[in-house]
């Protein structure tokens, strides 16, 4: 596959460019969730329903290509947790977005690779337009500006879509289309790259962009990258 005339690259965030979360982070959620849902569910139940949550709507998120992200999970937390309330509120979930802001800003999640910020910037300089698409799960696009803000990344992009805004998920070609239409690019001057091939790799070559997988594993049918940090020169390579 050509990098040639590529003009805007995208990223997925979790597994591409950062991971996990704290310790911190996630006791912190459980308890935010005991807090909010007003259940005597102990932390470890409420995880487990956490975790079946995001399995479950993670699947559905990618068949149907419909976002299934932050009021749907904890809705269906609550439905399932002993509850003193019998309808979550409008209120009741800015109330548990906002708990969730403050402690995703103390407690960001992790860089996959630590030079990343020179990485970004360094592809900046060399012309390219940033962006990324993501699908949202319990954390809410405003809520990850703030965490990409605290890690230093932020200001490097152009555009972030985040599933939880746009109604829909990867890897339903409108994720994609939305930048192609916001920047005013041709399908093919879009690269994205991503470590989910249903999502990222699929999706992008369903909206008629250019892909790379995010995977330490080669495969001669997808094209891979195994290192963000390559990017630049593999770029640069390709224009030889």
């Amino acid at each position: 596959m050509s990098l040639d005339k590529i003009k805007f690259i995208s990223f997925d965030l979790w597994g591409t460019l950062i991971w996990g979360g704290s310790p911190e982070y996630r006791q912190g959620k459980l308890a935010i969730f005991q807090k909010y849902l007003e259940t005597e569910a102990t932390l470890g139940t409420i995880r487990r329903f956490a975790a079946k949550a995001d399995n479950y709507f993670n699947i559905l998120s990618e068949e149907e290509g419909i976002d299934y992200s932050f009021r749907a999970r904890i809705g269906w937390i609550h439905e399932r947790v002993d509850s003193r309330i019998p309808t979550l509120s409008h209120e009741i979930f800015e109330q548990i977005e906002a708990a969730l802001g403050k402690l995703i800003a103390l407690h960001p999640p992790f860089l996959i690779e630590k030079d990343l910020p020179q990485t970004l910037q360094l592809l900046k300089e060399s012309g390219y337009q940033l962006g990324v698409i993501s699908n949202s799960g319990t954390i809410t696009g405003k809520n990850m500006r703030r965490a990409l803000k605290v890690l230093g990344l932020v200001d490097f992009f152009d555009l972030l879509v985040f599933s939880e805004e746009v109604r829909i998920a990867k890897p339903h070609p409108g994720m994609f289309n939305y930048i192609i239409t916001k920047m005013e690019l041709a399908p093919s001057e879009l690269l994205h790259i991503g470590d989910n091939l249903r999502a990222d790799v699929g999706g992008a070559i369903g909206a008629g962009c250019r892909t790379l997988h995010y995977s330490s594993a080669s495969s001669s049918e997808v094209p891979s990258l195994n290192l963000i940090k390559y990017l630049p020169l593999k770029l640069k390579e390709d224009k030889i």
